[in-house]
Order: C-alpha cells, then sequence, then structure tokens
C-alpha cells in the first residue's frame, strides 16, 4: 500500500510541476503535451482571474506585461497553504513581499498597494462577530468602547488609496498616511484616513480592551506629553462619537453588563 501512494504522489508532484513550470518540466508518464497545455491554460486563467478580481488597482496600475509576468511567477513559484481559493490572493501579496528577482519596472508602491487591496477584500472575508456585551447608546467616556471586529488598521508610505491609472506617486510621502478598513452595516468595505493622533487612540483601542474611553484618552495625553491634555481630550471625544456614528465603534462595554450578550 505504502508504495502505491509513494507512486500515486510522485505521479501527482510531477503533473503539478508541468502544469505550474511546463518550460522546466516534463509532463508525466501518459500525459501529451497537448493535454498538459490545455491544463496549464485552465489552471492559470484562474489564478489570473482570480487575482485581478483582488486585485484590480494593481491589475491597471502596471504594464501588462509586467502583471504578466507577476502572475506567471507567483503560479510557477508559489505553494499555496490555504483551502480557501478565496483567500489565495492573499499568498500573491506574501510572495510580492517575499526576497525574490524583482522586474525592473515593478513601482516601489507595488507591495503596499497590494496590502491596501487585499485589506479592502479582508474586511469583507471576515466572518468575526462581536463576542463581548455592549450597549449601542453607552456612554463611551464611561464604557469600554467595542470595535467593529474587522477592523483593520495600516500605516503606508504611499497614498495607497489614491492610485489610479490617473496618479502613481514616484516617491514616498514626506508622512506616512494612516488608514482604516473595516465592513460597515451595509456589509460593505469602508475606509478611515486617520491622522496620527486619532490612529494612536483607534490602536489603543483595538489592543486594550478593558480600559474606558476616557482612560484611553488620558493615556494617550500621557504618551504624547501633550501640552494641552484637556484639549486633546475634547478633540478625542468628539472622535469617539464619530467612529460610532461611521460603525466603527458599535457601542460600550461596562462592567455592570455581567456577560449578557443580548444588548445588540
Amino acid at each position: 500500500m505504502s508504495t502505491k501512494v509513494t507512486s500515486l504522489q510522485a505521479a501527482q508532484y510531477a503533473f503539478a510541476n508541468a502544469i505550474r513550470d511546463p518550460g522546466n518540466h516534463l509532463p508525466p508518464a501518459g500525459v501529451s503535451a497537448q493535454r498538459l497545455a490545455v491544463y496549464h491554460e485552465l489552471f492559470f486563467n484562474n489564478f489570473r482571474n482570480s487575482l485581478e478580481s483582488a486585485y484590480p488597482v494593481l491589475h491597471d496600475v502596471v504594464e501588462p506585461s509586467l502583471w504578466e509576468e507577476l502572475v506567471s511567477g507567483f503560479f510557477r513559484e508559489h505553494r499555496c497553504h490555504t483551502p480557501e481559493f478565496p483567500r489565495m490572493p492573499r499568498e500573491f501579496l506574501d510572495w510580492l513581499t517575499l526576497p525574490r528577482d524583482t522586474q525592473e519596472q515593478e513601482p516601489a508602491f507595488l507591495p503596499q498597494l497590494a496590502l491596501w487591496e487585499w485589506t479592502e477584500l479582508e474586511v469583507l472575508l471576515d466572518p468575526a462577530i462581536p463576542m463581548r456585551p455592549l450597549r449601542i447608546d453607552a456612554d463611551l467616556l464611561d464604557s469600554q468602547p467595542v470595535l467593529v471586529p474587522s477592523l483593520r488598521l495600516h500605516r503606508f508610505d504611499y497614498p495607497v488609496h489614491r492610485i489610479a491609472p490617473g496618479y502613481l506617486p514616484d516617491a514616498a510621502l514626506s508622512e506616512p498616511v494612516h488608514l482604516a478598513a473595516y465592513r460597515n452595516a451595509q456589509d460593505e468595505a469602508a475606509f478611515l484616513e486617520l491622522s496620527p493622533v486619532s490612529a494612536a487612540l483607534l490602536q489603543n483601542i483595538q489592543e486594550n480592551h478593558d480600559m474606558t474611553g476616557a482612560e484611553h484618552i488620558d493615556q494617550l495625553a500621557s504618551l504624547m506629553g501633550h501640552p494641552r491634555p484637556e484639549q486633546l481630550f475634547t478633540f478625542a471625544a468628539a472622535f469617539l462619537d464619530e467612529l460610532r456614528d461611521k460603525g466603527v465603534l458599535l457601542g460600550g462595554c461596562t462592567s455592570t453588563d455581567n456577560g449578557d450578550r443580548n444588548h445588540v
């Protein structure tokens, strides 16, 4: 039995290698080159169509020849680990950031643009739901703010949210841009451009669930050494309300909720 399994696995690997890279791998015994070409085209086109759907801006801003080379390189070199085909494009992002022979015409912003486009898709694929009890009308200063679970925060050296065929930055920004992506109440991907201060506050809320809104603001003022903490407090309190209006904050959790999950 083990010999048959080993033989079958060897045949499968040979077949897969020949499909991935027919230029460097011969077809397995009994498989004609013509039949192999059909399989190669079928699999490659599926990969290419999936990547073009996941990275539409990236596909539009790079030269067609470069896009074909990127997709071919990924198809040829990378071994995907996810069993979910919709998540396969994430592995393309991983491949882009690995040490590899880059093409001369690759724009410097390419990996960051790919990360942003994947983030927009990832928030739609995220099945997470709030697991903490919350009150949608809670005072966000006196309660522990509860964020939408799909929220993703990133800092970029390029204005990736504005890149398009008519706008291709040739240099990094003098100051990084902070972006938040999330799935809103209409199950659509939405994003916010944040100031460094608002990004820091949002990250602190994301990482420290047991603090009230007021405590988050006090900690931020202390870390910043803000000369007028009362001014920061006013700004941050209004920002929390704005986040709730936009659906980034779902409400607040208080110590008196006692695990009750029926407030939403």
